[in-house]
């Protein structure tokens, strides 16, 4: 029974782990797409 419980909580952290790391990878696309619209912006002028 112990080593199924402790299965779970690992498990568990390890979703929240993924989600969170997921997020920062949107995060940075996100940056990443901002920086290249103003660089697109700057040539048209």
């Amino acid at each position: 029974m112990e080593a199924k419980k402790l299965t779970q909580v690992v498990e568990e952290k390890i979703a929240e782990e993924v989600v969170e790391a997921e997020e920062e990878v949107e995060i940075k696309d996100e940056k990443k797409k901002k920086k290249k619209s103003k660089e697109k912006s700057k040539s048209k002028k």
